[in-house]
């Protein structure tokens, strides 16, 4: 079918900087951040599209998974989830015989994403501490466990295609006292209920 797209002011934000990055590595830019809203504009401009959706299997949770998109180079789609929802939502895919197993998959995921957030926090405006690859041995604790994205993309976090690799990214517009604030609360309500349980 085709359809009309318009990418997401954060994630075109995301890709805009990772586009500037990219540049930078082969030429001097003189003027980066007119430079980088040339790009925002570029990527935010509606755009004609012809989408193809190829249906997969269903996942742990019963939702048909999307295994094919052509044409299409924004962030993946998902149901938006509260971060306690999204938390109980990754126990739920990952119950084994031991329930404290669950729990400590998600405050790994917690404990993970605060270091992102944390650097990002002290270095508000590095772009390189605002985005990283889905791969890299230190996301692979979030990316490799059923519902980890979708809890850390509730807290604030971005996901997108660069071209090669998925990347995850806290976008310029994200209100980080927002994100740290909620990341605290679910990290504080996770340790007080391993506490009771010991």
């Amino acid at each position: 079918s085709q359809s009309t797209l318009v990418m997401d002011p954060n994630v075109a934000a995301a890709k805009a900087i990772q586009i500037l990055a990219e540049e930078q590595k082969t030429k001097q830019i003189s003027n980066p951040s007119e430079r980088i809203k040339e790009i925002f504009m570029e990527l935010t401009t509606p755009k004609e599209v012809k989408v193809v959706l190829e249906k997969g299997p269903l996942d742990k949770s019963g939702t048909v998974q999307v295994t094919n998109v052509t044409n299409i180079d924004t962030s993946l789609s998902s149901f938006h989830l509260t971060p306690p929802k999204a938390a109980e939502r990754v126990e739920f895919l990952n119950q084994s015989s031991n329930t404290n197993s669950s729990r400590s998959m998600v405050r790994l995921i917690l404990a993970t994403a605060k270091k992102y957030l944390d650097n990002v926090y002290s270095n508000p405006s590095s772009f390189k501490y605002r985005q990283f690859k889905l791969s890299n041995k230190v996301f692979d604790r979030i990316s490799s466990t059923a519902g980890g994205l979708d809890l850390v993309k509730s807290i604030g976090f971005m996901i997108y295609f660069g071209g090669i690799d998925y990347m995850a990214c806290i976008p310029l517009g994200m209100d980080l006292q927002w994100m740290q604030e909620s990341l605290n609360k679910l990290l504080d309500s996770y340790d007080a209920t391993n506490d009771e349980e010991k």
